[in-house]
């Protein structure tokens, strides 16, 4: 294999150092290489035999490739991979900038922000996994962690006009303190070759999982959720409304769990209260559920604490503090400020598993853990209980400590997460951002921000990991016409996007007042849910893909669905993906090489056989 060459460095204090500059510092860096079948594995250690230090992390630097790549950057193009689910994911080609983030929310949208330069042509960052295609060869080279439990993985990549400047990972050290005699070891990164995007990310999802011991439940969630129709206005009467119209037509709607998102709680961090909305509590709601028939699921921000809630006012210890050693405040939340568990005290920890055992012992045997996020700290912004831990292993020991008080059978759904900290821990993740009740919010500028192309965006580019890392969530089906801003086109776009995207299925429509076609519409799904394996046939040509190609697991069945996610007509060409006979949905004409759609639409067509 003509995989790259990469150079070991270690991070410290500030500056990297080789192996030979660590000797000087008496530091022992050891790095090591092996293959493993179709993929080049790399990991580091150091043992510190002098002074103590902090740690930066551990970093290869690419420097060069023989046969791979050639000197043209204009043949260039980079997949991005996200730090969290609302954090954008995709390619970028050469001349083009990296996705942009608004200022306040790129600290939880990006690992590390001072790597982040948005406006700088070339330059690019991303969090997990990168890959880099030469046009000109067709090759491409996917460089990823395999191992995420203990350090976030990132990555550099900028691009010249002879061809790469520069590719480097890092498995980051947080700035942690290393004592003499200390021992630190790097997650383990792997480099694959290949020509096919989809099936290299497959292959390294699998090895992932594998490493991470991935929670993989063999049937996905069919659900209904309060948040988009009622917000956090929803009420317990609110609830018992829909789980009774459910209830009475369970025929039509094979639905087992009913989510009760955010708004019952008197503030964050008091969740095992409840404020007027909610009349007779958590467990009465939880039994009433029950009763009818349904699994009763709950939103908790496990990490967050409002700072005038009962739980910061009684425990401020348990929360990450500043360098003066005050509670740090990292998120506005609804006019107050929100602070963050500390995952590395181990009186936090136990905190966190007493909850999640009541929390079960109410009923509630599914959880959505939402702005997980929170509980990774900012850099150099907050300090840890534990000096020697990083921002991962801060979320992760918190969440082993959820998982344990919830047990081992409780169905765990990750979101706003740092992807890669969650592997093993959560049995579903969201995979996206948020939708909206129309097409794109109107302050919607930067690439997080909630909108239908930034949805399907984040789900289409990370299809690879359904089924692998988890089931995979991508948002809510919202499909009514009242109460929402959607055309119709728009609403069936998304509504075919959810159908092959499959994975966990939640309506977050008020079933009894949905328009009879809107309603078909939701049948359809919930009788046949997660019925596809899709991927995008144009990643390298469009940013948010809109060629989507689907096998029906069942049958063997293609799909093809071309969406439009531009705000004007765009033209498709497909003669470069030499597919097979395809004929329209709509009216059974046979799909040719070039197809013209207007803006905000989707069309279907299913395979010839």
């Amino acid at each position: 294999m003509g995989l790259p060459q990469w150079n070991a460095e270690l991070g410290v204090n500030g500056v990297w150092m080789s192996i030979e500059e660590c000797k000087k510092h008496n530091i022992e860096l050891v790095a090591a290489s092996r293959m493993n079948g179709s993929h080049m594995e790399y990991q580091m250690g150091c043992v510190n035999r002098g002074e103590d230090f902090h740690l930066d992390g551990f970093r290869w630097v690419y420097s060069g490739c023989d046969d791979l790549f050639g000197k043209c950057g204009k043949d260039l193009a980079v997949y991005l991979e996200g730090w969290t689910m609302a954090s954008f994911c995709g390619t970028k080609r050469f001349g083009e900038c990296d996705f942009t983030s608004s200022d306040d929310y790129a600290k939880f949208c990006v690992s590390c922000t001072d790597e982040y330069k948005p406006n700088t042509p070339n330059r690019f960052r991303s969090d997990n996994l990168s890959a880099i295609r030469d046009a000109s060869t067709g090759k491409i080279i996917l460089a990823g962690f395999i191992t995420s439990a203990d350090q976030y993985g990132r990555f550099t990549i900028e691009f010249a006009d002879n061809g790469i400047k520069e590719w480097t990972a890092v498995s980051s050290g947080d700035g942690i303190l290393v004592e003499k005699d200390d021992i630190v070891s790097s997650e383990v990164f792997a480099v694959f070759e290949g020509i096919d995007l989809y099936h290299m990310q497959c292959e390294f999802a699998e090895l992932w999982a594998k490493r991470m011991k991935a929670r993989v439940p063999e049937t996905p969630p069919l659900g209904w959720c309060s948040w988009y129709y009622y917000f956090s206005d929803v009420t317990e009467n609110d609830v018992l409304t829909n789980v009774k119209y459910i209830s009475e037509n369970r025929d039509k709607l094979p639905i087992k769990y009913i989510q009760l998102d955010d708004g019952y709680q008197p503030a964050l961090g008091d969740w095992l209260d409840y404020n007027p909305k909610f009349p007779n509590g958590l467990a009465k709601l939880a039994e009433n559920i029950k009763k009818e028939g349904f699994t009763p699921a709950l939103w908790v921000g496990p990490f967050m604490g409002f700072e005038k809630s009962k739980l910061i006012q009684e425990h401020p210890e348990y929360f990450i503090h500043d360098k003066n050693g005050n509670i740090a405040f990292p998120m506005d939340w609804r006019g107050g400020k929100s602070a963050a568990l500390d995952g590395t005290n181990p009186a936090t920890c136990e905190f966190l598993k007493n909850l999640f055992k009541s929390i079960r012992s109410m009923g509630f045997d599914y959880v959505k853990l939402d702005f997980m996020v929170i509980g990774a700290g900012i850099p150099g912004e907050t300090v840890y209980f534990d000096p020697k831990a990083t921002r991962a292993q801060a979320l992760r020991r918190g969440l082993e400590a959820i998982r344990e008080g919830f047990g081992k059978d409780g169905f765990i759904l990750g979101c706003t997460a740092p992807l890669a900290t969650v592997v093993g821990l959560v049995d579903g993740e969201r995979i996206g951002t948020d939708i909206a009740k129309k097409w794109q919010a109107k302050e919607v500028t930067f690439d997080e921000g909630l909108s239908i192309p930034n949805v399907c965006r984040n789900i289409i580019n990370r299809s690879y990991m359904n089924h692998r890392l988890w089931i995979s969530d991508p948002d809510t089906l919202l499909v009514r016409k009242q109460g929402a801003e959607f055309t119709d086109e728009e609403s069936y776009l998304w509504f075919e996007a959810i159908r092959l995207a499959g994975g966990m299925l939640l309506s977050g429509d008020r079933l009894d007042t949905l328009e009879p076609e809107r309603m078909a519409w939701t049948r359809e799904l919930f009788n046949n849910p997660d019925v596809y394996e899709v991927r995008s046939l144009d990643v390298w040509e469009r940013t948010v893909p809109g060629v989507w190609l689907a096998i029906n697991k069942k049958s063997g069945e293609l799909r093809l669905s071309i969406f439009n996610f531009e705000d004007t007509e765009q033209t498709f060409e497909l003669e470069q993906y030499a597919l097979p006979k395809f004929c329209s949905d709509i009216d059974g004409s046979d799909l040719t090489d070039k197809i013209t759609l207007p803006a905000h639409c989707c069309r279907v067509f299913s395979e010839v056989i």
